[in-house]
């Protein structure tokens, strides 16, 4: 690679020292923590007591880390809250799943937007992304991250073998991966401007393996002291060699033994005492590659400032004269000056008061949108277009033509293109109609289906009980009448088929199906019974 035209800040190139135009003992050691997965309850607790604004760099700004984190199981008021402490925030993925060429477009856009949405993380300082399981998709990687906004990768990975092996710098993809692929397939092609952050691996604490992250060796620490070694000596591994920025990868589950949690803490107090020793953020480490300073004017390095102080906390001179008193203390009588006091105690109060008060309802806020998020999508309420007007059961229901899409197949059939007229359907057509919000769903077993009767076979002479009866208040006052008129038809159909004669033909039901026709004499008069048991009898006999 030429690195005479790869100068920062737009490209660094990969190399294991820095390679500045400055002494090596101005050199600031950079200490950057990064914790991977969910930000729990539990979590928080640890970074709170980890990162806590009384450990501050020798610029006299509180120490920070970088956070990636995962979707699921995130409570997103504790991303805003460590976020407002000062902490970065990156994104780690939607589900923490495999990533591939299909979902990681997918993932990186949506996790983004989450933590904007729900964190209250402004968007454009979600720069940073990590993969699960340090797992990469070659050159669709970077391109992607770099299309979506993100400034930085940090999953490729890299193994030192011993503590006297050096470790590479963070560099831009300009000329690629040029080391072996530990976990395939890595970028190959070039992708100018975009900086990838190695996961170094670390050494156990008996300088047997390699671990990557350090809840992941193989030898873990057995107690505190073991424990405490094994960080120190991983630092003074960079530390007095060539100073190259220090990572250390984890998971908050390490810290679930009380031990190494204790450990660790003596660690970061350890290094918050040294002068030239500065633990930020990625963001803040990628802000200091690009325009390195020494440590003699690192106070004026703007990207490293903060707003509560920007003098060194360990500096021996007293700055208690060049402090201004209160507007309070500056009366020379004393109930002047008490009386101000509590005007201005009383004024902070409210101001306080009113902070909070807005914090809570944020918070609220942010915790009802983490909620919604959280919803299966079953669920969901279906969305209602608003509408003006509504239409009547005899108006014609006009669905709105859907926009057409920038590439359309030609044969994928288009619904809703012409109105559609109302019928029975109403319910199903009026689902997928502007006016869906004024019609209640309602479930096809709950549902009351009529048969209607069509008006053909209404005019036909048909039996009564065929009819088809109108739904209306007077119905049983209809069926009275039918079954009245049904009795005098009976009558006068009796009376036609009798006969003068002494022959009578009498029908008789169903049940003596089986029976024979037979005669019978009356006394008085003699006449013929014939049982007939077709329905199609023949003309009287005689």
């Amino acid at each position: 690679m030429n690195n005479k035209t790869c100068l920062a800040p737009d490209c660094f190139c990969c190399r294991d020292e820095l390679r500045l135009p400055i002494s090596k003992r101005d050199i600031p050691q950079i200490v950057f923590f990064t914790f991977d997965d969910a930000l729990t309850d539990s979590a928080t607790k640890f970074y709170h007591r980890l990162f806590n604004e009384s450990r501050k760099n020798p610029n006299g700004c509180p120490i920070s880390m970088t956070l990636f984190v995962s979707h699921h199981d995130t409570k997103y008021n504790n991303v805003n809250h460590l976020y407002r402490k000062g902490m970065e925030i990156a994104a780690h993925s939607v589900s923490h799943a495999h990533m591939s060429n299909k979902n990681f477009m997918k993932e990186a856009k949506n996790q983004k937007r989450n933590l904007a949405t729900l964190g209250g993380v402004p968007e454009n300082e979600i720069v940073g992304w990590r993969s699960p399981f340090l797992e990469p998709v070659g050159d669709m990687q970077p391109h992607a991250l770099k299309t979506l906004g993100y400034t930085y990768d940090a999953t490729l990975t890299y193994s030192k073998r011993s503590l006297k092996d050096k470790a590479p710098t963070p560099f831009t993809l300009d000329f690629g991966w040029p080391y072996d692929c530990k976990v395939k397939p890595c970028p190959k092609r070039r992708h100018f401007g975009f900086w990838e952050v190695p996961v170094v691996s670390l050494l156990d604490y008996l300088h047997k393996y390699d671990c990557v992250y350090v809840d992941g060796c193989n030898n873990p620490p057995p107690d505190e002291s073991s424990a405490y070694k094994f960080l120190m000596d991983n630092f003074n591994s960079y530390h007095s060699k060539n100073r190259v920025p220090f990572g250390i990868n984890m998971h908050p589950s390490w810290f679930y033994i009380p031990a190494r949690l204790n450990a660790m803490d003596r660690f970061i107090q350890t290094l918050s005492k040294m002068d030239d020793v500065f633990i930020v953020s990625v963001k803040k480490m990628i802000d200091w590659l690009k325009n390195p300073i020494g440590l003699s004017q690192i106070n004026t390095f703007q990207p490293w400032q903060c707003q509560n102080n920007n003098m060194p906390h360990n500096s021996h001179q007293s700055h208690n004269s060049q402090k201004q008193k209160p507007a309070w203390n500056r009366q020379s009588d004393p109930v002047t000056r008490r009386r101000n006091y509590i005007r201005a105690r009383l004024e902070k109060i409210q101001a306080m008061r009113k902070q909070s008060q807005k914090q809570h309802s944020d918070d609220l806020t942010r915790l009802h949108h983490s909620n919604e998020a959280r919803k299966k999508w079953w669920t969901h309420k279906p969305a209602r277009h608003e509408t003006s007007h509504v239409p009547a059961r005899h108006e014609d229901i006009h669905v709105p033509k859907p926009t057409k899409p920038a590439a359309i197949a030609p044969w994928v059939h288009r619904r809703h293109d012409r109105p559609v007229k109302q019928n029975a359907r109403r319910p199903m057509i009026i689902k997928t109609s502007p006016t869906a919000q004024v019609v209640a769903e309602v479930p096809f077993w709950k549902r009351k289906h009529k048969t209607n009767v069509s008006p053909i076979k209404q005019n036909e002479e048909v039996a009564w009980w065929e009819k088809a009866i109108p739904r209306t208040r007077s119905s049983k006052v209809e069926i009275a009448k039918r079954k009245s008129l049904w009795k005098k038809e009976e009558t006068e159909n009796h009376s036609k088929h009798s006969m003068s004669s002494d022959y009578s033909i009498s029908f008789i039901s169903s049940k003596d199906d089986q029976k024979k026709p037979q005669e019978s004499l009356s006394e008085n008069k003699r006449s013929h019974t014939v049982e007939i048991i077709s329905s199609n009898f023949p003309s009287p006999l005689k």
